[in-house]
């Protein structure tokens, strides 16, 4: 055959027309035949390759003496082979040749050739590494993904998890491969996920393929939690099967939770600061009627009966104070506070008052952080805390009032809502009853009471969370049936201490009555104006009024100098009280300025006049102590 691939052109003519490679050499390795395949592979003709050595100019330079040392051993051996290596062509493209190697000799010269039949297999090479780093690239996206990825046959029996759905239900890899995907569903949906299965295997009808929606999943411990399931359907081999996509809820559905919260209590907030307006104008009214009432009865009863009416009044108004609380648009007084001296002092006395079959311990950190918090509050906080505990004790138990430096960690996020920076951490703890899921969800609504009726009004809590928010903390509460509770308040660490204050004095009762000074009084509501201008008289001053800030200007215009404006903030007519008082400051600059309001916001912007600024409803007394401290000024 070599003789006459050699010498027969006939037969040369027919090896040029095949496909394959072909080509003989020599015993040393020199290029004795070359065919047209490989003149087409390489770029030389036979003529440039004839009698060159191969691997002098067609092998791969990291090849040739790998190649070397297999032809000569195949050359020595006499017998056949298969191998593969790179050939180089002319313009110095690689191509991979998988070659069959055989030894022949020939008949009429006795010399030996190796004929070698090759086969470029580049592209095959190519697309089985494309397809290897494909797979590769899959695993890693399946395997590294943040949501759960199952693949399951077209009955449901798992075939592929990736290691975050392992993670989410609980189970590792072999405890799920070949097991019917109902194993992660709870048991009241096994028969509908049946019949999904069914109908779409026989009738082909989509009812929840290609669609995302909100289920619940079973782990292996059998807690349930939220996903977002999302089902596709995949075609591979003769059959196929179905591709969940698994994200899990429980993370989002906490945050909307603690969102809708948060925007009911801002909407029940904005709800009381609104109330609040129109019921302090109403107890103003109220009052300043109780009042004259009282000075014009005689008997003892009568008194007595009025007495009773202004204390409810009074109790009326507190009762707005502590809505405005849970609005945090109470006014606020704060200082800088060592949380630990004045819980030291709550302790003291609760230690004395909270019942003998109830233990109260105290665990505070030394070297705690100042906060700028108004004590007051802070005391009230406390107390509504300890008692809240206390009633949740009806068999005895112990109380920890415990105290501690805390970092809010933006990451971490412990405490929902609440700020990164420093805090001092406030804790009561107890092991009392505990609360439901249900009810702690609602514990810090108004009005909201687990009490028997005429025990508690249900605005405690309310009023600490209020009050705690304003200052700018937050509060969180823990808690478990039957194992006890735990309430945190978080105020923001104080980190510049100012002087503080001294008090003026309290002005005597023998110096309130005004003498004969002339007040403009502005109020829109007509029955306050009626009750306060007759206060005003007995008083002792001359006064004129107003329904709005045009008609005191007009007022102002005719009459000339008054020594004081006491005007309402919120009016009609285009002018507000602050720009009223703005306004005829410049026209009179050595007048007096005093706000009222009842509405909230005014209370607590911070920028209505201070100590000028007389917060309704008050009292004929408070108003003469008020007006005369800023006469006297």
């Amino acid at each position: 055959m070599i003789d006459i691939l050699l010498f027969d052109s006939g037969a040369k003519k027919i090896i040029n027309a095949v496909t394959a490679l072909i080509i003989v050499l020599d015993e040393k390795g020199r290029i004795i035949f070359f065919n047209h395949a490989c003149e087409l592979l390489t770029g030389y003709d036979f003529q440039e390759v004839a009698g060159r050595y191969v691997w002098d100019f067609l092998l791969h330079p990291d090849e040739i003496e790998a190649t070397k040392k297999i032809f000569f051993n195949l050359a020595l051996q006499k017998i056949s082979n298969t191998n593969t290596n790179y050939w180089v062509n002319k313009q110095g493209d690689s191509h991979l040749i998988s070659w069959s190697n055989t030894v022949i000799r020939s008949a009429e010269t006795n010399e030996l050739y190796v004929v070698g039949t090759g086969v470029d297999i580049s592209k095959h090479s190519a697309m089985a590494d494309l397809l290897s780093e494909r797979e590769a690239k899959f695993k890693a996206i399946f395997e590294s993904a943040n949501d759960g990825i199952i693949i399951t046959d077209r009955n449901g029996k798992i075939e592929q998890v990736n290691f975050t759905a392992t993670k989410l239900f609980g189970y590792n890899l072999s405890e799920l491969h070949g097991k019917n995907v109902k194993i992660l569903i709870p048991e009241q949906d096994h028969d509908r996920h049946d019949e999904y299965i069914q109908k779409y295997n026989k009738t082909g009808q989509k009812n929840i393929l290609d669609t995302g929606r909100e289920v619940i999943g079973l782990r292996k411990d059998k807690s349930v939690f939220p996903l977002y399931l999302s089902l596709t359907e995949v075609t591979y081999d003769d059959s196929g099967g179905f591709v969940a996509m698994i994200h899990d809820l429980t993370e989002r559905n906490k945050y909307l939770e603690e969102i809708h919260q948060a925007q009911k209590m801002e909407a029940l907030g904005q709800l009381t600061g609104g109330l609040a307006h129109d019921f302090n104008n109403l107890l103003t009214v109220i009052l300043g009627d109780l009042e004259m009432l009282h000075n014009s009865v005689s008997s003892r009863e009568g008194k007595e009966l009025l007495d009773d009416a202004i204390m409810n009044v009074d109790f009326g108004a507190q009762l707005i104070e502590r809505l405005l609380a849970f609005g945090r648009r109470q006014s606020l007084s704060p200082k800088i506070i060592n949380i630990n001296r004045l819980s030291s002092v709550m302790y003291n006395m609760l230690r004395r008052t909270i019942g003998e079959d109830i233990d109260i311990e105290e665990n505070f950190t030394e070297r705690i952080w100042p906060v700028c918090a108004d004590p007051g509050l802070v005391e009230n906080a406390i107390l509504n805390l300890v008692f809240n505990a206390r009633d949740a004790l009806p068999e005895g138990g112990r109380i920890i009032l415990k105290t501690e430096n805390y970092i809010a960690d933006p990451v971490k996020k412990a405490v929902p809502d609440l700020a990164e920076g420093p805090y001092v951490k406030f804790s009561v703890c107890d092991n009392g009853t505990g609360m439901s899921p249900q009810v702690l969800k609602r514990i810090c609504e108004p009005f909201f009471t687990t009490k028997a009726a005429g025990s508690g009004t249900g605005l405690g809590l309310s009023m600490v969370y209020g009050f705690v928010k304003q200052s700018g903390g937050n509060i969180h509460i823990s808690s478990e049936l039957g194992k006890g509770t735990i309430v945190a308040i978080y105020l923001p660490k104080a980190e510049d201490i100012p002087a503080e204050k001294n008090g003026s004095a309290e002005i005597k009762e023998s110096v309130m009555r005004g003498q004969g000074e002339t007040i403009l009084y502005v109020e829109d509501d007509p029955k306050v104006r009626r009750v306060n201008a007759r206060r005003l008289m007995e008083l002792g001053y001359v006064v004129h009024t107003a329904k709005d800030g045009p008609s005191a200007l007009a007022i102002l215009e005719k009459q000339g100098q008054v020594d004081l404006l006491f005007t309402d903030i919120v009016m009609p007519g285009g002018m507000s009280g602050k720009e009223l008082a703005d306004f005829v400051r410049k026209q009179q600059p050595d007048i007096k300025v005093s706000l009222t309001t009842g509405y909230a916001e005014q209370i607590t912007s911070g920028e209505l006049g201070g100590d000028n600024l007389l917060k309704k409803p008050y009292s004929k007394q408070t108003l003469a102590r008020h007006l005369q401290k800023i006469l006297d000024d």
